[in-house]
């Protein structure tokens, strides 16, 4: 584990590539996350020009297995989208080929072949491309909210809804909200996940706390990501992805500062207003009598 708490590599998360024009036009939080077609190119751009290898995360995951010191050479980042949307697969992919990289797409299962998110035959596409498909849930309920019959919907179901429809084992999860607690990580590690991609600012895989703990049972490593939207200046993109100048520190600790509100007032406070923040409705709560429909 020592070697492999060494391995510090920039992780991406993105969710909507689309043409700066139509972001405006996007729901809610979906704005905040979204990045223009042309500065994702851009930043594309600037990872080949700085001799960068974007690679997807199951093969930077066999990588830490089998030969980690080829991680210390400083070359790969790790690309990752979430929630599975179209414009991924119409405005990202081809980018991402042009480049010569490859990315996972964290897919939510009950979305596929509903308006704006991608079909069957899109992740189908993913794969014959070199592409890397994972769960992000059933239906992107936050994980630590459901009881024990949710639970198994969204962490089983969806894994074996993916794997059916690409034919091929579904073995990380990106976690909706990044909410999680000790059960959801032992859940993960009885279904046979082995990785949970998290929002948490960061480099690297890390270990849970309660993992040091409870040493009981297999748990998952986490992974920090870097999460990307269209406030980002290209100066911040590049400082985070070569780990330079000040702005790694500061995205931590905001970062940090963010999950201790969450804690402190709650999910559904925090999520009502950032949902109000960017023009979003107010989420539903999680119903315990929803049980029955989710089992």
């Amino acid at each position: 584990m020592t070697l492999l708490k060494r391995v510090k590599v920039p992780i991406i998360m993105y969710h909507d590539v689309v043409p700066e024009a139509e972001i405006a036009r996007l729901p809610g939080e979906r704005i905040h996350y979204a990045i223009g077609l042309e500065k994702f190119r851009e930043q594309m751009q600037f990872l080949k020009k700085r001799g960068k290898i974007g690679i997807h995360f199951s093969r930077f995951y066999r990588l830490l297995q089998e030969d980690p010191g080829e991680l210390f050479s400083g070359k790969y980042v790790i690309l990752t989208f979430d929630d599975g949307h179209d414009s991924q697969v119409k405005f990202a992919v081809p980018v991402l080929q042009e480049m010569g990289f490859t990315a996972t797409f964290f897919t939510v299962a009950d979305w596929i072949g509903t308006v704006g998110f991608v079909s069957e035959n899109d992740l189908k596409n993913l794969i014959a491309a070199g592409m890397d498909v994972q769960s992000h849930t059933a239906s992107h309920l936050f994980l630590i909210e459901l009881n024990s019959h949710q639970s198994v919907r969204e962490l089983l179901g969806s894994k074996k809804k993916l794997e059916a429809i690409i034919g091929k084992p579904v073995e990380f999860l990106s976690l909706p909200g990044g909410r999680s607690d000790h059960s959801v990580w032992q859940l993960c590690g009885a279904y046979g996940y082995r990785g949970i991609l998290t929002s948490l600012m960061g480099y690297g895989n890390f270990q849970p706390f309660w993992e040091k703990i409870h040493s009981n049972g297999y748990v998952p490593h986490g992974y920090y990501r870097i999460p990307v939207g269209r406030g980002m200046s290209p100066d911040t993109f590049e400082n985070l992805i070569l780990m330079k100048g000040w702005q790694p520190a500061f995205y931590w600790w905001r970062n940090r500062l963010a999950n201790l509100i969450k804690r402190v007032i709650g999910n559904e406070m925090y999520h009502t207003i950032w949902m109000r923040l960017f023009r979003g409705k107010r989420r539903q709560p999680v119903r315990q009598e929803a049980s029955a429909k989710h089992a």
